[in-house]
């Protein structure tokens, strides 16, 4: 092989490297974005059974008598 061939193939080589490394950290920032969303959706889900459970409770508070 000429050393212009090698040399070419050296050149798309580390090209290939940089964006294999370039699109892995795309994919390390979208999993660590996953885990928050992931994280976040758990919390709403807690908050609204737990303000679903509140609804569903009786009034603590004394009813007041109705005047006729």
């Amino acid at each position: 092989m000429s050393d212009a061939r090698v040399e070419a193939l050296e050149v798309k080589v580390a090209f290939q490297e940089d964006l294999l490394n370039a699109l892995n950290d795309v994919v390390v920032r979208q999993d660590q974005r996953i885990d928050s969303l992931e994280k976040s959706l758990e919390n709403y889900r807690r908050r609204l059974e737990g303000l679903l459970d509140m609804a569903s409770m009786p009034s603590l508070t004394p009813s007041r008598p109705t005047i006729k």
